[in-house]
């Protein structure tokens, strides 16, 4: 009787194979999908972080080249305008000295005002002071009621060799080019004043990926200048106030000024966010995907093992 049962046995024992040919299966889609998701993982990071690199890079190249090229045009300029204070100081120094000695003719001072504006490109004023940096003489609207004790206060800031200062008032603002001169055996200012031009007006609206300019007075510890701002002299922050911002400066020849490049806090997060966000999704969706083509295999094995199942018995 026992020989009958233990041949039935036997022969259904064959079922239990194709569930281990399922395990072995599974595991190497589990193994391929584990390979692959490394392997993509690791060519999108290394193409993220390149790319990462190469906006870092371009970023740091922008801003020097724009600061270099600002201070490169503004050396040309300010050399240029001391030169020709200089000469022009050098001409008509005597007549300069008559004027600030009230001692001029009106004519006198007319024919001086018109040939200072044959020579000096949008003059509004010109100025004559001591070596210790009393205002002797002011030809030109008052732009306001602080205006000659700032000029005292930018001259006592100024070498010998001469320079720059600029301040600004409420609407209206002056950029100052002072040299010194010599008149019986005394040395004087002869100080020229433009209004703000095009750099100031390049600084303040500076519209530059990632970073703004902004003016400096070292001398003062001011920042006159910024996007969107003219600053009067009582309410320009310092460099303290913008130190955490500055990513590159330099000095403008013939002044106390600096150039500064502030970068915008946010604008390197941005970029990164551009760069590995559709990396991240472009993972998300290979995994979404793997479990989703994982799942639908499974469930066609499991199908498939119902059936081979099922043909046994019948059999």
């Amino acid at each position: 009787m026992s020989g009958p049962q233990d041949s039935l046995r036997t022969q259904s024992a064959p079922p239990a194979a194709p569930a281990a040919s399922d395990n072995l299966s599974t595991n190497m889609n589990s193994t391929i999908f584990a390979v692959s998701f490394v392997f993509l993982t690791l060519v999108l990071l290394g193409f993220g972080w390149k790319q990462w690199t190469a906006v870092q890079k371009q970023y740091e190249k922008d801003i020097q080249r724009t600061v270099d090229s600002f201070i490169g045009q503004a050396a040309i300029a300010s050399k240029a305008s001391i030169h020709t204070n200089k000469l022009f100081s050098l001409s008509y120094g005597p007549t300069l000295m008559e004027v600030a000695r009230n001692k001029a003719s009106e004519e006198t001072i007319s024919q001086l005002w018109q040939d200072m504006n044959q020579t000096f490109f949008h003059l509004t004023g010109f100025m004559i002071a001591r070596q210790n940096g009393e205002v002797m003489h002011i030809q030109g609207p008052l732009l306001d009621v602080e205006e000659k004790r700032l000029i005292t206060l930018g001259l006592l800031r100024t070498s010998e060799q001469g320079g720059f200062f600029a301040f600004h008032y409420g609407e209206s603002g002056g950029f100052y080019a002072v040299n010194w001169f010599d008149y019986q055996s005394q040395k004087y200012a002869f100080i020229v004043r433009r209004p703000y031009n095009n750099f100031s007006e390049v600084i303040r609206d500076s519209a530059f990926p990632g970073f703004d300019l902004a003016f400096y007075d070292k001398a003062l510890d001011k920042v006159l200048i910024t996007k969107g701002h003219y600053y009067q002299f009582a309410e320009a922050p310092t460099f303290t106030q913008v130190q955490g911002r500055l990513e590159y400066k330099r000095p403008m020849i013939n002044s106390n000024w600096e150039l500064l490049a502030l970068k915008h806090p946010d604008y390197l997060n941005e970029q990164q966010l551009k760069i590995f966000l559709p990396i991240a999704i472009i993972l998300l969706v290979f995994i979404i995907l793997a479990f989703s083509v994982g799942y639908i295999l499974r469930y066609m094995q499991r199908q498939q093992i119902r059936r081979s199942s099922n043909e046994q018995k019948n059999l």
